[in-house]
């Protein structure tokens, strides 16, 4: 009974499948709640869900590798003959229905992973990222979130400082500019000059939120 606690151990341990499942459940649990702290919202519906399903899928994988382990079965011999060249070309000669279940579990976690890192911030190119967040907008609903109107309006609120326009300026009326000269605590006389105005005002650092 011993030897075989010890070889199960040994086959969880040194199984390379299993091993990633583990870490993906453990990269997105942390993710989730750093996700969670970004917008200070703690979903217990939505993260008592997660984790049954991540311990359901922790579960799977342990009793699958035990089925494996009395078995034996080998996935790979229902694939066809390219599909196994392919894998054996990446020396994946045999793939254990634990294997195949941790892979599903694998990219699974995987698109969850990248909304949780999309959703707490982390840098893209624009471009990029809006393509990711629509790949995962059909790809995943675990969160329920509109990834597009999410990802779109992560600068709203932000804001922004610079200088006006002096060329945008000297297309306004005197008046206007004496407004808006006005408005931001400018120093002027009735009789300065419109250019000489727009320059003074174009020098005023002005912040603006977008």
């Amino acid at each position: 009974m011993d030897m075989l606690f010890s070889n199960y151990l040994h086959t969880l341990t040194g199984n390379l499948f299993v091993r990633l499942v583990l870490w993906c459940v453990v990269l997105d649990t942390a993710l989730g709640c750093l996700r969670a702290v970004k917008y200070r919202k703690w979903n217990s519906s939505v993260g008592i869900d997660g984790g049954i399903r991540k311990v359901a899928m922790v579960l799977s994988v342990l009793f699958l590798v035990l089925v494996d382990d009395m078995v034996g079965m080998d996935v790979l011999a229902w694939a066809n003959a390219d599909t196994r060249a392919v894998l054996t070309s990446m020396g994946i000669k045999s793939l254990g229905l634990a294997e195949f279940f941790c892979v599903v579990y694998v990219l699974y976690e995987a698109t969850s992973i990248m909304k949780n890192m999309l959703l707490c911030g982390l840098p893209l190119p624009a471009g990029l990222r809006e393509k990711v967040a629509k790949f995962l907008d059909t790809m995943t609903d675990e969160t329920a979130i509109n990834m597009q109107a999410e990802i779109s309006g992560a600068n709203k609120g932000r804001t922004v400082t610079g200088h006006l326009d002096t060329a945008q300026l000297e297309t306004m009326s005197l008046e206007a500019l004496h407004k808006l000269a006005d408005g931001l605590e400018v120093e002027y006389t009735e009789d300065t000059p419109l250019k000489q105005l727009a320059e003074k005002i174009a020098a005023v650092e002005v912040t603006t939120e977008i």
